[in-house]
């Protein structure tokens, strides 16, 4: 069911990175009663919170979704692209 796999995705990552719940909720602008809400009641996030929360965990939609590590490659895109905007920024 991609509604577990989905959230226990969500959870784990916040345990690998040491966040708590409380945290995340502050970051997408959410009660932590509403996210509570979703685990308990196995309900799923609407999409555009899911999304905020993969930004929020610094991983793609699809890694959520899958509990697929992301691909190298796309690790090595995401530097360069932060490179890419620190230049910028210095222009």
């Amino acid at each position: 069911m991609v509604y577990m796999d989905f959230m226990n995705n969500v959870l784990n990552e916040l345990q690998r990175q040491n966040m708590t719940q409380i945290e995340l909720c502050d970051s997408i602008g959410i009660s932590v009663n509403t996210f509570r809400g979703w685990v308990s009641k196995k309900v799923q996030p609407p999409v555009d919170i899911a999304y905020k929360i993969s930004k929020a965990l610094n991983i793609t939609l699809d890694q959520l979704i899958s509990g697929k590590p992301e691909h190298p490659a796309e690790k090595k895109l995401e530097e360069i692209k932060k490179q890419l905007e620190a230049i910028v920024e210095k222009i």
